[in-house]
């Protein structure tokens, strides 16, 4: 088989990364537990594999009776669905999460004949077998309700909520570690006056718990943040307290040195803002900050606080905007757009969010603020949004027309870097010499891509002014590094004839990053590579066509 393979000799040093981007779906895939009724969003998530699974619950009014559980191959195709019916008793999906070997685990609660509920564990298997692993409650009168699940690298389950007590009339806060058969470590509770819920869970390097949520030290639910060791012992308890004001933690997440940073919302009479603080390791306070313009306070508003963590940059978003400020509190940029629901970070550093008003979006920004897209959808409202591992992105949204309730699982990709030079049909497939080269940190791929001959052949052929090796590594099967069956770095995959794909690989053969992989109609196009995050070196570009390849 022929490759078509071109070295490029690349010079350039670190630098950050800008890159132009693109996003365009996929595919999109409605889904409804309950029809006609409501459908409520309660949970996404995406393995290694690129499957997608999606959490809800439905019912007609109030009466949430089904529990749904969908999965979803990268190709948009249905895996398995799962539905649980609780008879005329109520049962809702809080969380979700997959344990990295295509093994989903779900907590919430479901509800007995007598009206109590019970904390509630479902395991579901790469087939989508369902099964109740633990259902648990501390006396046949009390409540206990899951509200989020965390699985650690030993396979762990730890899974965290509230209990109700009918006999004392008080509300605590319940951590659980099982294992994935459902059989309890141990348990604890938390009780600080009255507890009220758990919303965010983070595990760190040495396998203790954090904890964030709301729990009331006084009148008034006030932000708590608890730690527990892997064993269960209490390591401390941090509550930031307001009376007779009001504040509550939604996410948190942990640093390397074991520092927490936690957001949620601030109420001060009848204004709310951002609350963001830090905790060291021991638990003590480091600071805190409040951010926003002060607006009338909606307790519906409030439980979209979300935080993410770039080496000493934070972000936090709500539906007061986004805000990224430093580890010390101090702000560098903001966006006030409403209503931002969820957000999630790549492995760069960029920050991917979505909102729903006044239009439903998806929006990514740089560490820097600037927005390398802003793409509105036909959605009423959006809950969630995932990356895959390819920076593929997952959004999970809702679309209500009278009585009839779908939620909608969408697919993105993003192209990065890539657009159409030309509208004239070129003649052959070909891959040009970069431009500039050396380059520091970014230079243009650009390259051809032509129809097939009536014989169905994709016409490929190479550019001279790609500078060859005389060791023979791109070669003829001489030492298989991008070689077709003997050493086989790159494989021998097959192609559609209308699915491209450019690859950058480094001096070993080893590839590092995708700039092209996707269906293209013929045309010449141009790619930005953005090298500020690799090391200086030779470097190789090479594109793939089909399942014909020229060197």
């Amino acid at each position: 088989m022929k490759k078509i393979i071109f070295v490029v000799y690349v010079l350039f040093l670190l630098s950050s990364n800008y890159s132009f981007s693109q996003i365009r779906e996929e595919w999109t895939k409605y889904y409804s537990v309950y029809s006609p009724g409501w459908n409520v969003a309660s949970g996404l998530t995406v393995d290694s594999s690129g499957n997608s699974a999606i959490l809800c619950y439905g019912g007609n009014n109030i009466n949430y009776r089904k529990l749904g559980f969908a999965c979803y191959n990268t190709m948009g195709n249905l895996k398995w669905n799962s539905i649980y019916l609780n008879g005329n008793n109520f049962c809702e999906g809080r969380d979700i999460a997959n344990d990295g070997k295509q093994n989903f685990y779900v907590t919430g609660y479901i509800e007995d004949s007598t009206d109590y509920d019970f904390f509630s564990i479902f395991k579901y298997d790469s087939l989508g077998n369902r099964n109740l692993i633990l259902r648990y409650s501390l006396t046949s009168v009390s409540n206990e309700m899951g509200n989020v699940i965390s699985i650690d690298k030993n396979q762990y389950i730890y899974a965290a909520g509230s209990g109700y007590n009918t006999t004392t009339n008080s509300r605590n806060l319940l951590l659980i570690k099982c294992n994935t058969n459902g059989n309890i470590i141990w348990l604890r509770y938390f009780t600080a006056n009255v507890g009220e819920n758990i919303f965010a869970i983070n595990l760190d390097t040495l396998g203790n718990i954090y904890l964030a949520g709301e729990a009331y030290y006084g009148a008034s639910p006030n932000a708590v943040v608890l730690k527990y060791s892997s064993n269960g012992n209490l390591i401390w308890s941090y509550g930031y307290y307001l009376d007779p004001y009001q504040s509550g933690a939604h996410d948190m997440k942990i640093d390397k040195d074991g520092n927490s940073y936690i957001t949620g919302y601030h109420l001060d009479s009848e204004n709310h803002k951002y609350l963001v603080f830090k905790l060291n390791q021991s638990g003590h306070l480091v600071w805190v900050k409040n951010y926003g313009d002060s607006i009338q306070f909606n307790k519906t508003m409030v439980g979209s606080e979300k935080i993410a963590l770039y080496k000493n940059k934070l972000f936090i978003s709500g539906y007061r905007g986004i805000v990224q400020i430093d580890t010390n509190g101090t702000i560098n940029w903001t966006d006030t757009i409403r209503n931002l629901t969820d957000m999630t970070m790549d492995n760069l550093g960029n920050i991917y969010t979505i909102s729903d008003y006044p239009q439903t979006k998806v929006i990514k920004y740089n560490q820097s603020g600037n927005k390398l897209f802003n793409l509105n959808i036909n959605s009423t409202n959006i809950y969630f949004i995932k990356l895959d591992l390819q920076k593929n992105i997952y959004t999970l949204s809702r679309q209500t027309s009278g009585i009839f309730d779908n939620l909608l699982l969408t697919k993105y990709a993003q192209t990065v870097g890539i657009k159409k030079e030309e509208t004239i049909i070129p003649g052959d497939f070909m891959l040009f010499q970069n431009y500039p080269n050396p380059f520091n940190p970014t230079t243009k791929i650009k390259f051809d891509i032509s129809v097939d001959d009536p014989e169905g052949t994709p016409r490929i052929r190479g550019n001279d002014n790609g500078r060859r090796s005389p060791t023979g590594a791109f070669g003829d099967d001489k030492s298989g590094m991008f070689g077709d069956d003997n050493g086989g770095v790159f494989g021998d995959d097959k192609l559609g004839n209308d699915r491209v794909v450019l690859k950058v690989y480094d001096i070993l053969g080893k590839e590092i990053e995708t700039l092209v992989n996707e269906k293209l109609n013929p045309g010449t196009y141009e790619v930005t590579f953005n090298a500020s995050k690799y090391p200086s070196g030779v470097y190789f570009y090479r594109l793939q066509a089909g399942d014909y390849l020229e060197t």
